[in-house]
């Protein structure tokens, strides 16, 4: 669209050049009409970009709200399946106090502890937002995580 515009835009400047070419005597009037006539091409052209800019904006726009709606029913706000942190059955695997396996939703996840984080794998798979509070705090009653300060500890919002 832009090289049209532009091959428009440069076609009409030659046209006017070469009319004021032909006629050798060419008048002050007819060089303003020549430069009139530029203007308004590039106005035109302008504008077309302007609009084509406002489409694409707009598409943008309907893309983002898209992206939103989806990212919002990824992560369910309604009330989950667990009511307490005794639901999913944490468990330590190896005795070592930094593996976990807990049942959520029929599927078994593992955790993996740190002193700096929690990890569940496959965490993906729980998009409701009430049950993953759940489960991080019973995470986190096992083994707490220090704050940036390392005097405070972190909650499940922060996790």
């Amino acid at each position: 669209m832009k090289k049209f515009i532009i091959s428009l835009s440069l076609l009409c400047l030659l046209t006017g050049c070469r009319a004021s070419q032909d006629t050798p005597d060419s008048s002050h009037s007819e060089t303003t009409a020549s430069s009139t006539t530029t203007t308004t091409t590039t106005t035109t052209t302008t504008t077309t970009t302007t609009t084509t800019s406002a489409a694409a904006a707009s598409q943008n726009v309907d893309d983002s709200e898209e992206d939103t709606s989806s990212r919002s029913s990824i992560f369910e706000k309604s009330v989950g399946i667990l009511e307490s942190t005794q639901d999913i059955g944490l468990q330590d695997t190896d005795g070592s106090n930094r593996n976990f396996q807990f049942t959520y939703d029929g599927e078994v996840y593992q955790a993996q502890w740190t002193p700096d984080n929690w990890k569940i794998v496959d965490s993906y798979k729980i998009t409701n937002t009430a049950d993953m509070l759940i489960i991080c705090q019973a995470l986190i009653d096992v083994n707490p995580l220090h704050g940036r300060d390392y005097v405070s500890y972190r909650v499940p919002e922060d996790m």
